[in-house]
């Protein structure tokens, strides 16, 4: 089993960005509770990672995935940090399944939660059904952006193009 930091199993690999791997794992000093670790791709990724948690550690939101803690060397000289499991389906499922009702549900939220980044005078770069994850729970359908692309963090952005290809 791969340990990161002599701390956390991967339990599995959960995604892939331009930015980052996110994988599963079990935090050995929580008690085995199981979260996300996010990590660079490269090391020269290493300042916008740091940058994005940051940000995402003072622009909380019930519709924002929660970060917890920024490790500055995990063993291997890469950074990484610690978020919560969202479990659910992505938006598009979830909506085809379930119909009007819960798009509205949905559409609601993810509104609320980009009108927030934007009020800290920010810009998400990268809205689309397969980050924003929808969990069922005993209160509801409660959406959740699971990846915060934020524009404002990425170097010499005015000449690049970011975001999903099939959703710009």
């Amino acid at each position: 089993m791969q340990v990161i930091g002599e701390r956390y199993e991967v339990l599995e690999h959960l995604g892939s960005g331009g930015v980052a791997d996110v994988y599963r794992v079990r935090d050995r000093a929580r008690a085995g509770k199981i979260l996300a670790i996010k990590r660079p791709r490269s090391a020269n990724l290493q300042t916008i990672l740091h940058a994005e948690y940051c940000t995402l550690a003072e622009v909380q939101h019930p519709n924002l995935v929660t970060v917890y803690d920024y490790h500055a060397d995990l063993d291997d000289g890469m950074p990484g940090y610690t978020l919560e499991v969202v479990h659910g389906k992505s938006a598009d499922q979830v909506v085809d399944r379930w119909g009007q009702a819960v798009f509205e549900t949905v559409a609601t939220a993810l509104i609320r939660a980009v009108a927030h980044i934007h009020a800290q005078g920010l810009t998400h770069g990268d809205i689309h059904p397969f980050n924003l994850i929808v969990s069922s729970d005993e209160d509801g359908n409660e959406p959740n952006i699971i990846d915060v692309k934020l524009l404002d963090l990425v170097p010499n952005r005015s000449s690049d193009i970011v975001g999903a290809l099939p959703f710009l």
